[in-house]
């Protein structure tokens, strides 16, 4: 999705359509669909810049698309198995990868941002802005408005001038033809869902054929191309018979360490989230 004040429907909008709380939001939504309606907020802020209602600034859009998500399509929500990453899990996760070696940083199902947005405020502006500017971030997500928010949301932050070179990849990432680049580092939380369907585009591995789970399958690509990584698991995966081929790929690619989060007092992904369907406090067991 490519941003622009010329994209069909831009016309139809003026600023007195922007939501200005949660509930014109819904009704914006409602009204126009999400992706035209995150095409135009996206738009509108990047002309404005920091000239916006705090409601429609960048640090509310994982919030509202997630709203988003739910408004339009509780069920494509549930199958895609987006799960945003708390900011303590973030922050922990990206003090390890500013440890890592390699000269790419690469978020791979990436979002809206969360994981990268808290790495690139770790090691500060300056650093961040020299990494975009050597076009050595590397943003992929197969949800492409997703993908837009979290481009926008790190060219409002670190320069709009940067904002083309961010390189960004809407893509199935396990697809045979998606290629890490030399050196990547990555930091990733993988889409938690079973697969439904094994394209043939993707290599064919054991972890594949014994998990069925995007998630391992996930992780096992970015530990195969990657030169170090930084991923957030359900301890499922590193405990059960089903995920042995899994482990094994960790194992024979070198030196690495788990952590394990005890879950009390509370899961890691706490809190109801939007568009889930169980009545639970949390996203996980």
């Amino acid at each position: 999705m490519a941003i622009s004040n010329n994209a069909p429907g831009y016309s139809l909008f003026t600023p007195f359509d922007i939501p200005k709380n949660e509930s014109d939001y819904i009704n914006f939504i409602k009204t126009y669909g999400l992706k035209e309606a995150w095409q135009f907020i996206l738009s509108y802020v990047l002309e404005k810049e920091d000239n916006v209602s705090d409601f429609i600034k960048s640090e509310n859009f994982s919030y509202l698309y997630e709203l988003g998500l739910a408004i339009e399509s509780k069920e494509a929500k549930k199958s895609s198995g987006q799960y945003y990453t708390p900011d303590d899990v973030s922050h922990i996760m990206s003090t390890w990868l500013r440890d890592l070696s390699g000269d790419c940083i690469c978020d791979v199902a990436c979002g809206t941002g969360q994981l990268i947005l808290t790495y690139l405020e770790l090691i500060g502006y300056d650093k961040s802005r020299r990494l975009i500017e050597n076009g050595n971030l590397y943003l992929y997500e197969l949800d492409d408005i997703a993908l837009e928010i979290c481009k926008v949301s790190i060219a409002l932050k670190y320069g709009v001038d940067l904002l083309d070179k961010i390189k960004c990849f809407p893509c199935d990432f396990l697809d045979k033809k998606i290629v890490l680049p030399e050196n990547a580092t990555v930091i990733s939380n993988p889409p938690y869902a079973r697969i439904q369907q094994i394209s043939k585009s993707w290599l064919n591995t054991q972890t594949l054929e014994k998990t069925n789970e995007y998630y391992a399958v996930f992780a096992e690509k970015i530990i195969m191309q990657s030169q170090s990584a930084v991923i957030i698991s359900p301890f499922s995966f590193i405990s059960s018979n089903k995920f042995y081929p899994l482990r094994k790929v960790m194992c024979d690619c070198g030196n690495g360490f788990i952590v394990s989060f005890d879950n009390v007092p509370g899961n890691i992904f706490n809190g109801r989230k939007k568009g889930i369907f169980n009545s639970n406090l949390s996203n996980s067991v």
